[in-house]
């Protein structure tokens, strides 16, 4: 098993200097850093834009400069804190071996970076946002959430990510559905322990795991609303049902937490070998697993 991560700070460095000579010409060098492609490839994957990548990351960019020195000072702190705390990011990452399949041989870039999101990540690279409030209020969730999204880099070598343009029935739908909450399952579940051990739980997706009456209400919802679209005859997709995403990603985030909680139940009555093993196996398996306690 290997897993070889490198933490690279080369994109903010890029975006600082672009603050200090906002040119065209430094725009264009910017987006030609692996992480400004990466955030990219990501917003549009996801619709989150129509505009060229120089446009994109020019909006990004002016307004993250508006916001003043203090805020970069907070993102200074951010980068700060990877330096200090080299030998908890280490074995963090080490830790990461353990929910991952024994034959992963992996070679991939943390990116620290602004502008986007908490985290994301693809089949290379993760990428965190040290720009981020989050991070600035509790400099451990970086930890955590790097774990999270470096996990995610893991599941898409054996599962590419999927795009909404895939989506074309409410079958699809469920799938897609079923997809992310295992991807966001098995990350989310990835640092409880670690978190519950070290008080860790700032982040709203733990408050609840850690309280079973709260889980069970938030796992009860989330198959609500995921059988009232599976149960419904196959039809053509309607912009309607997207509205979906907003429950299951925001608001109560039903599916990390769900997933969460599915994961937690597969590992203590299967054990982690069969947790893992969903990894390799899909979605599906995931949820026929958990199905099979029921």
């Amino acid at each position: 098993m290997s897993l070889k991560i490198t933490i690279d700070s080369s994109f903010i460095e890029d975006v600082f200097n672009f603050f200090e000579n906002s040119s065209q010409e430094s725009l264009a060098d910017l987006t030609q850093h692996q992480a400004a492609k990466d955030i990219y490839e990501n917003a549009t994957m996801f619709n989150s834009t129509s505009e060229n990548i120089e446009n994109f990351w020019k909006t990004i960019l002016e307004r993250e400069k508006k916001k003043g020195k203090e805020y970069f000072q907070k993102i200074l702190l951010a980068q700060d804190y990877f330096s200090k705390q080299t030998s908890d990011f280490t074995q963090a990452f080490n830790e990461i071996n353990n929910f991952i399949p024994k034959e992963t041989n992996l070679e991939c870039t943390l990116y620290q970076m602004l502008g986007y999101d908490l985290g994301i990540a693809n089949d290379r690279n993760a990428l965190i946002n040290l720009g981020h409030h989050l991070y600035h209020e509790f400099n451990r969730e970086l930890l955590y959430f790097s774990m999270h999204e470096l996990h995610h880099v893991v599941y898409f070598n054996y599962h590419p990510m999927r795009t909404m343009d895939e989506i074309k029935t409410t079958e699809d739908l469920v799938s897609l559905l079923k997809f992310l909450t295992h991807l966001e399952g098995l990350a989310t579940y990835l640092t409880l322990e670690k978190r519950i051990k070290e008080n860790g739980l700032t982040f709203k997706d733990y408050k609840v795991l850690t309280n079973e009456r709260e889980t069970r209400k938030h796992t009860q919802e989330y198959f609500e609303v995921l059988n009232r679209i599976a149960e419904q005859p196959k039809r053509e997709i309607q912009e309607e049902d997207f509205k979906v995403f907003e429950i299951m990603s925001g608001g109560p985030r039903l599916w990390y937490v769900a997933g969460g909680q599915i994961a937690k139940q597969i590992d203590e009555k299967l054990g982690r070998e069969a947790l893992v093993q969903t990894m390799i196996d899909g979605a599906e398996s995931f949820f026929n697993q958990y199905n099979s306690l029921m």
